[in-house]
C-alpha cells in the first residue's frame, strides 16, 4: 500500500489469528479494503460492519488448503477458516487507531494468472444473531435494560465484546445550599432522568438511585438536597436505565438487545474505535446508550467547500429536507403487565397523519409506553434541512488524521456549504453510517448522515 507511508496518510495494519496469537499480513500484499458499518438512515436498523480486503496470493499462501511454511499455517492447518478472528488498524503520528474487528465470513479465491484471494469479514454481529438464549432465562419479572443486555452479550461470545452501556459523568465540583446539591461534571443531563452518584469526598454529597434532576444547565444538574459541606474530591455520575419486562428466553441476543434498544428509544451498534492502547485492539464493543448521549456527542470534523483551514474539503454532498422521511404519528406495542394480553398507546405531532409501523417495546408500564410514543411521534414531524451523504478523498488531511481515524457512529459534523448563487449554509449532523474504500494510492471514505435532533424525553420516570 504505497501511499499509506506514514507522512501522506496513516501505516495500515492487518492482523489474522491464529489461535494463540495476531500475525501480521504483509502490507504489500493488500490490494484493496473496504470496510461498511451502521446505516444509510436514521430510520433504519444498523447493519452488520463488514470488511472485504482483496490479497494478492502469487504465493499461494491465503488459500485456505496451503499446508506450507508460513505464519498462515499453525499444525499443517491455514488458519484461513471461516470465523478466523481478525484486526484492522491505522498507525498515524506513534498512535494506533482501531479500525475493525471481526470473524470471516466468506473466502473467494481467484486461481488465474493474477492471483488473489477475497476475505469478507463480519464485526460480530452474527454471533449475536445466530446464537440462541434458551427458555430458562427469566429469572424475575422485570429487569433494566442495561441488565438485559450485559446479560444477553455473554449468552454466545464468550468475553469476544466488551460493553458501554451507562452515561456516566466525572464529577468535577459540588455545591450545596442545605435545600439542593448542584453537581458539575463533564457529561450533560436531562431533566427528569434519574441519576445515581457515589465516590465523592465527602460522602454525604453521594446519591441513591432514582434520584430525579430538578434543574440543569450546560453540565451541571440540581437535585433537591439537603446535603451541605465542602467538596474535596471524586465522584461519578451514572443514568438509570429503563425498566422492562423481563424476557422469557427462546430468542436470539440480537433480538433481546434490540428490544432493550426500542425501551430506550435509541440503538446499539459495535464498535471498537477509540480503544486507549494498542494492546487493547483485540476486542469490540457493544455501544448502548441511554437517550441522552444524543446530547453528549463529539464533534469530530468540519467539512467545506473553500479549503478553510481546519476543514476537509469534500467532493460531493447530497442534500435533504428529508421530506421523504417526516413521520408523526407513532404506535408502541408493549406486553400488560396486569393481563395476559398487550398494550398499545399512540401519539400524533402536529398535523397529517404519516405513521411508521409499529413499535414492539417491552416496556414494565404504560407511563414509559406513552413518552415512547410522544418521542417517536415528535422526533421526524418537522422536516430539517441535512446532508445525507458527504464523499471525500482522505489523503494527505495531516493533522485532522487524529479526528479521522476516532469517527465513530453517532458522532457528530459540521458541513459548510455555499450554493451555486452565493448563499452560505451550514449544517449540523449525526453520522450514521461510514463506507471506505482503501487502495494503494486511493481512499475514499462516504459518510451516511443525518440532521440533529433537538428533542428527547424522559421514559420510565414513573419507574416499575
Amino acid at each position: 500500500m504505497a501511499g499509506f507511508d506514514g507522512t501522506n496518510a496513516p501505516t495500515m495494519y492487518l492482523y489474522f489469528y491464529n489461535g494463540s496469537t495476531f500475525v501480521q499480513v504483509t502490507t504489500t500484499d493488500i490490494r484493496e479494503i473496504t470496510t461498511h458499518r451502521g446505516r444509510t438512515r436514521n430510520d433504519q436498523e444498523y447493519d452488520t460492519g463488514l470488511l472485504t480486503v482483496v490479497l494478492d496470493n502469487r504465493t499461494g499462501i491465503y488459500d485456505p488448503d496451503f499446508t506450507g511454511s508460513t505464519t498462515m499455517v499453525v499444525s499443517g492447518a491455514s488458519i484461513i477458516q471461516r470465523s478466523m478472528a481478525m484486526y484492522f488498524g491505522m498507525l498515524w503520528s506513534s498512535v494506533v487507531y482501531n479500525q475493525f474487528y471481526g470473524y470471516l465470513e466468506n473466502v473467494v479465491v481467484d486461481q488465474g494468472f493474477d492471483a488473489k484471494v477475497t476475505l469478507t469479514f463480519t464485526d460480530g454481529t452474527d454471533l449475536l444473531a445466530t446464537s440462541f438464549a434458551d427458555g430458562s432465562y427469566a429469572i424475575r419479572n422485570a429487569e433494566t435494560t442495561s441488565a438485559r443486555v450485559s446479560y444477553v452479550k455473554t449468552l454466545c461470545v464468550n468475553g469476544v465484546f466488551d460493553l458501554e452501556t451507562n452515561l456516566k459523568s466525572t464529577i468535577t465540583n459540588v455545591v450545596g445550599s442545605g435545600s439542593s446539591v448542584t453537581y458539575t461534571g463533564d457529561k450533560v443531563y436531562l431533566v427528569g432522568e434519574e441519576v445515581t452518584v457515589s465516590g465523592v469526598n465527602p460522602s454525604g454529597y453521594n446519591l441513591s438511585t432514582r434520584t430525579p434532576i430538578t434543574a440543569v444547565s450546560g453540565t451541571s444538574f440540581t437535585v433537591a438536597s439537603t446535603a451541605t459541606g465542602t467538596y474535596v474530591s471524586g465522584g461519578l455520575a451514572s443514568l438509570r436505565h429503563v425498566t422492562m419486562q423481563a424476557t422469557l428466553g427462546n430468542d436470539s441476543p440480537l433480538s433481546m438487545m434490540q428490544e432493550a434498544a426500542r425501551c430506550e428509544a435509541n440503538d446499539f451498534y459495535i464498535t471498537n474505535i477509540n480503544k486507549s492502547t494498542y494492546e487493547q485492539r483485540y476486542i469490540s464493543t457493544i455501544v448502548f446508550h441511554p437517550i441522552a448521549q444524543k446530547f453528549n456527542r463529539i464533534t469530530r470534523l468540519a467539512f467545506s467547500d473553500s479549503q478553510a483551514a481546519g476543514t476537509v474539503e469534500y467532493d460531493n454532498i447530497e442534500t435533504s429536507v428529508s421530506m421523504l422521511q417526516k413521520v408523526n404519528k407513532a404506535v408502541i406495542q408493549y406486553p400488560d403487565f396486569n393481563s395476559t394480553g398487550s398494550g398499545q398507546v399512540s401519539a400524533i405531532y402536529g398535523s397529517g397523519d404519516i405513521a411508521s409501523q409499529p413499535i414492539n417495546a417491552p416496556v414494565y408500564n404504560p407511563w414509559a409506553a406513552i413518552n415512547l410514543a410522544a418521542y417517536n411521534a415528535r422526533k421526524m414531524a418537522t422536516p430539517l434541512s441535512m446532508v445525507k451523504q458527504i464523499e471525500f478523498q482522505a489523503f494527505a488531511l495531516d493533522t485532522l488524521y487524529d479526528d479521522l481515524l476516532l469517527l465513530d457512529l453517532g458522532d457528530q459534523v459540521t458541513v459548510a456549504r455555499t450554493t451555486v448563487d452565493g448563499r452560505s449554509q451550514s449544517y449540523n449532523l449525526v453520522v450514521e453510517g461510514i463506507d471506505q474504500t482503501i487502495t494503494p494510492n486511493d481512499w475514499r471514505i462516504t459518510l451516511y448522515t443525518s440532521a440533529m435532533n433537538p428533542y428527547y424525553t424522559v421514559i420510565d420516570k414513573n419507574g416499575g
